[in-house]
């Protein structure tokens, strides 16, 4: 249960030690929006192949 925690912190802790800021904090600040654009493309992707008869049938 705590396992992923720990190697978290500790791989983060070598980041932080072995990789200069100015790199780590563009590449872990893009990573939110870029996890966050695939399921709004499938949802976009989603939405688009209906047809105003599949949202209606009545």
């Amino acid at each position: 249960m705590f396992t992923p925690n720990v190697l978290g912190l500790a791989l983060g802790a070598a980041l932080v030690e072995l990789v200069d800021h100015r790199l780590l904090l563009p590449v872990f600040g893009g990573a939110p929006p870029a996890t966050a654009a695939a399921p709004a493309q499938r949802r976009a992707a989603r939405t688009a192949s209906r047809s105003a008869s599949d949202a209606n049938p009545a």
